[in-house]
């Protein structure tokens, strides 16, 4: 069966923003008098804003406090983000130009409201002719709804379609899509083929 499309996750995958979003919950949770180290960060990875703000806070504020908060550590996110510079991680550029070499069609889904704006900011929008972000679903990953999604949008089944992810929430998600997987890092459990990082991408191991 012939690999259609990879759809990509964008946040571990394409580039790397995790210190900015620890630093961005850090700033939150610091205001709150709540606890939050770098080991509580790492359980977020692959979860949604709301998931998490209630996985760190144990779900004791009210809906609409918790609107307000989402909305404050967004703000600190894009702070930072705009602050800083990001880049492509190792191997993707060079990933995606066998794609392209290959007729192969590529995505981004990914459950991040601002991942239209990070590709902006990376210059790489041009890359991916669908572009799916938590903002386009309600149910974000393990859930199978943006992958399935961005494989409507790219007119590919989606047993055609191999899904790249650094998440557990996001391999199992690709698993409910009935999509295969790669997954990013070693931890990873019960992806198709799992490599140590981006920089081992290669199109071989679709073909």
């Amino acid at each position: 069966m012939q690999i259609e499309a990879v759809i990509f996750d964008l946040d571990g995958v394409i580039t790397s923003t995790d210190e900015y979003h620890y630093l961005a919950w850090k700033k939150l949770f610091d205001r709150l008098g709540i606890e939050f180290c770098r080991k509580d960060n790492q359980k977020l990875r692959g979860i949604g804003r709301r998931e998490s703000f209630e996985l760190i806070t144990g779900n004791k504020f009210s809906r609409n406090w918790v609107e307000t908060y989402l909305k404050e550590k967004n703000e600190f996110y894009l702070e930072f983000l705009d602050r800083n510079m990001l880049s492509p991680l190792p191997g993707i550029t060079k990933f995606l130009r066998q794609l392209d070499s290959a007729g192969i069609r590529k995505a981004i889904a990914s459950g991040s409201r601002n991942a239209i704006h990070i590709l902006e900011k990376l210059g790489m929008t041009k890359h991916f002719e669908v572009q799916v972000d938590g903002s386009m679903c309600t149910v974000g990953k393990p859930a199978p709804d943006l992958f399935l999604l961005a494989a409507r949008k790219l007119h590919i089944p989606s047993f055609k379609c191999i899904v790249v992810e650094d998440s557990q929430a996001g391999i199992d998600a690709a698993a409910a899509a009935r999509m295969k997987s790669i997954g990013i890092g070693n931890h990873l459990k019960n992806a198709d083929i799992c490599l140590e990082n981006t920089q081992a991408l290669d199109i071989a191991i679709i073909l």
